[in-house]
């Protein structure tokens, strides 16, 4: 009796453990599953955090300029670019040429995923390449993919340019496009455009913002001027003493600052004195230019004549200083 009483306990017990074997199997794949599908929500609400929704197998060619801005010719330099966001997948990027010189003209166009700043971006591989040998006038230049490029920010460098080559710019500047030039934002877009797959409810995202890293070897700077005067060098100087300074008073502009103009900084100082420490001011207005008095001259003369009137420097000491600038008559 006792004998069937112990059979019958184990086989209960083992019923028991086998059901509850089943219900851990069973919590298990169910809460396998919410996991997976929590997982597959967050993803798809990061992918439509930007976009605000799609209307699938749709594309759209989306500008990243201002198209009712104002337009200006723009003379491209090396490693010009232009960094964006897109929010959803895309398989094309163009540029607009406006003026392409007749006897040469070259250009390159190179696609990078953003990462910090330009340095570290270009230091990248590309995902996209292409050299325009002859490219004319008044075109639009491509880089294309056959599969696509995901959503993500990512920055276009134009180089190996050969001759002239201008491109268009407008302005006012997009929040949502940087252009650069020689690794510094200007106050434009150039005449760029993207096409997506899937036509998006908002076409850009935000940028992030750069994070600035700078290699700065003074010791590696070197000058001739037009009269054949040379920097000293560490050779000369030796290396660094306490106690000393260095100061570079002027530089010359490599640049086309005309979009934003210049502001009078001793006419706003004049007006709003408290603002002198103050950067952040809105008075200091957004020129691309401060001079400290109205130019007289262009802008490379102006420095040049202001120069030679510093305090101490003599009649011949002037005459020989503005002699570096031939634009500058012996009368003025």
């Amino acid at each position: 009796m006792m004998k069937k009483k112990r059979n019958s306990m184990c086989r209960r017990f083992c019923i028991v453990l086998l059901c509850g074997m089943l219900l851990l199997e069973t919590a298990g794949g169910f809460l396998s599953i919410c996991l997976v599908q929590a997982q597959e929500g967050k993803t798809k609400q990061e992918n439509t955090v930007y976009h605000g929704g799609l209307q699938e197998n749709m594309p759209k060619m989306v500008d990243l300029y201002s198209s009712t801005g104002t337009e200006s010719n723009w003379t491209l330099t090396e490693n010009c670019g232009v960094q964006f966001h897109a929010v959803t997948e895309f398989n094309r990027f163009e540029l607009y040429l406006s003026n392409v010189s007749l006897t040469k003209g070259g250009i390159s166009l190179a696609l990078y995923r953003w990462k910090n700043n330009i340095a570290e971006t270009l230091a990248g591989d590309a995902l996209a390449s292409q050299t325009y040998e002859r490219p004319r006038r008044q075109e639009w230049l491509a880089l294309i993919t056959d599969g696509s490029w995901e959503a993500g920010e990512y920055y276009v460098v134009f180089r190996n340019l050969q001759g002239m080559v201008a491109a268009t710019v407008a302005t006012p500047p997009l929040e949502q496009v940087r252009s650069y030039e020689q690794g510094s934002v200007f106050a434009g877009n150039f005449k760029c455009r993207i096409q997506y797959r899937h036509t998006p409810n908002q076409e850009l995202g935000p940028l992030s913002e750069p994070v600035s890293s700078f290699a700065v070897q003074p010791s590696t700077w070197v000058a001739t001027d037009g009269l054949g005067r040379t920097l000293s060098t560490s050779e000369t100087t030796g290396s660094v003493r306490e106690g000393k300074t260095v100061g570079l008073f002027f530089h010359t502009w490599h640049g086309n600052n005309a979009l934003r103009g210049s502001r009078n900084i001793t006419s706003i100082l004049k007006e709003h004195p408290e603002i002198q420490n103050d950067y952040e001011s809105p008075y200091w207005g957004d020129a691309s230019t401060t001079p400290t008095e109205p130019p007289r001259f262009s802008k490379t003369c102006w420095c040049c004549w202001r120069c030679s009137r510093k305090p101490g420097r003599t009649a011949s000491g002037r005459r020989r200083f503005l002699l570096c600038c031939p634009r500058l008559t012996t009368k003025t």
